[in-house]
């Protein structure tokens, strides 16, 4: 396999369920675990929600670009950048995040857009973003198989 090849979109699921509440709806981020659980349970399995989604991994161009917005100005007094973490986040979300299969109330596709992103809740991008975190930095468990 040519280095050239390992760029390909890799799949991230995300679980969720919605709930009434008194105080109106509630998003459930699911781990795997009670996923499994729940898909299991005939009665309960109904309230499973999946955002399937597709990620790229980034060439040194991309993450050289993601590295650069997230640096912020030279400060005057010590000659130092700093380096912003919310904006690398953000970056690399908008840069890496590039399927999915979330419609609307009229179950047209929304498409992948930066202000689509922005407009999703904080703990479903904060779920993909580490799933995604995760898939891109090995393991020892990794090395092995």
């Amino acid at each position: 396999m040519s280095l050239f090849d390992v760029t390909d979109l890799v799949t991230i699921k995300l679980y969720y369920i919605i709930k009434e509440t008194e105080l109106g709806k509630k998003l459930i981020i699911l781990e795997d675990e009670k996923v499994e659980e729940l898909l299991k349970d005939e009665e309960r399995k109904q309230e499973v929600e999946l955002l399937e989604t597709q990620w790229k991994s980034l060439n040194w161009k991309e993450d050289t670009e993601v590295m650069r917005v997230s640096t912020s100005s030279i400060d005057a007094v010590t000659g130092t950048s700093g380096w912003n973490f919310y904006k690398y986040r953000d970056s690399m979300v908008k840069k890496c995040l590039k399927k999915w299969n979330l419609r609307d109330d009229e179950e047209n596709e929304v498409p992948v857009t930066e202000e689509n992103i922005d407009n999703l809740p904080s703990s479903i991008i904060l779920g993909l973003y580490d799933k995604f975190n995760n898939l891109i930095n090995y393991t020892d468990e990794d090395l092995k198989n």
